[in-house]
């Protein structure tokens, strides 16, 4: 690809997000541009917006068949998450959109691991726990991305190491599996850290800090959460997390004060988020 997708992305603000891609869209060639559309989609999922995401991907469907591996791949990685995706709420996630995602991530994965795309087969193994409900198997798809991040040579693949290992955690968190979700997530930590997915690493520290709360360690998930508070300011969305899982915390402190106070914080809109309101 002649373009760096990942430079022209801002997962906190897709509709920015957006309007870079579709000025990349000038004097793009034809695969450049299918994955620009794929990744407009993919900006109307993050915003909850289901159905402009898939009418793009039907628009471009009739291109993927003559296109290259890579933008392929990226269509099929984008068909899988406009029907099941982080960002879908519970009610979304059908037994449907969960098959017809599993599909659209499996053939994501067969045409990437064939051409080589170790970063894209990764990302589909990792999607393909959003297709299931038990956290057994959810675990199972994220230790396959696990394994395949640790034997690939490429640098891009090694990147997903901390998402993978956030949702493994997840899944074990689920199965009441504290301390080895604790472990993935201190790992996880590490690898955002090491390999600079900023973003990653402090998402990671969230999931860290939630999952010392489920274990009733409310003390260093405290102590975590706070300290993430002063280097969340740059991301709203990861902002808003860590104030709402403050408020949980000192509700279970028994401190309601200073719960209704970060509640009430999480909740104010743009720009309005100062700890001296």
């Amino acid at each position: 690809m002649a373009i760096d997708i990942n430079r022209l992305w801002d997962f906190d603000q897709p509709a920015l997000s957006e309007a870079r891609f579709r000025a990349a869209l000038i004097g793009a060639s034809p695969d450049d541009a299918l994955v620009l559309q794929a990744q407009i989609a993919r900006s109307y999922v993050l915003r909850g917006e289901t159905q402009p995401a898939l009418e793009i991907l039907r628009a471009i469907e009739a291109n993927v068949a003559v296109s290259g591996s890579e933008a392929q791949v990226c269509y099929w990685l984008e068909l899988g998450r406009a029907h099941a995706s982080p960002a879908h709420p519970p009610e979304a996630l059908t037994w449907k959109a969960q098959t017809q995602a599993r599909q659209a991530f499996q053939e994501a994965f067969r045409r990437a691991k064939a051409a080589g795309l170790d970063p894209h087969a990764i990302e589909a193994l990792h999607l393909m726990a959003f297709t299931e409900n038990d956290p057994e198997r959810q675990g199972m798809h994220e230790r396959d991305a696990l394994r395949f991040v640790q034997f690939s040579q490429q640098e891009a693949a090694q990147r997903w190491e901390c998402a993978v290992r956030i949702g493994l955690a997840q899944a074990l968190i689920r199965l009441q599996n504290h301390a080895d979700a604790v472990s993935e997530l201190q790992a996880a930590t590490r690898a955002g850290t090491r390999m600079g997915t900023t973003h990653c690493a402090r998402s990671a520290q969230w999931f860290l800090g939630w999952a010392y709360r489920m274990a009733g360690q409310l003390n260093e998930a405290l102590a975590l959460q706070l300290e993430l508070e002063q280097s969340a300011a740059g991301s709203l969305p990861l902002l808003r997390a860590v104030l709402d899982e403050l408020g949980w915390l000192y509700q279970a402190l028994g401190d309601d004060e200073r719960a209704r106070l970060y509640r009430a914080r999480a909740l104010a809109p743009l720009g309005g988020l100062s700890k001296d309101d």
